[in-house]
């Protein structure tokens, strides 16, 4: 519910007031800065490219996260 009125309060979507907040987070906290990641939910499912926000926001759903060394 109260995404929902962050959102309406801010007159954007919830789906992008969860991406700024994530945004934030992860500068204040200094969270995976940099880099290219490939992240995928289990073993049963290819990799695919993710930005440090992707990936972060992966982490958080218990997916597979490898930062992709050069």
């Amino acid at each position: 519910m109260a995404l929902q009125t962050c959102a309406l309060l801010r007159g954007a979507s919830m789906a992008r007031v969860v991406a700024d907040a994530l945004a934030e987070f992860i500068e204040r906290h200094g969270l995976l800065k940099g880099g290219e990641w490939r992240i995928r939910p289990n073993a049963d499912h290819a990799w695919g490219r993710a930005t440090a926000e992707q990936a972060e926001a992966a982490r958080v759903l218990d997916w597979q996260v490898e930062l992709v060394e050069d």
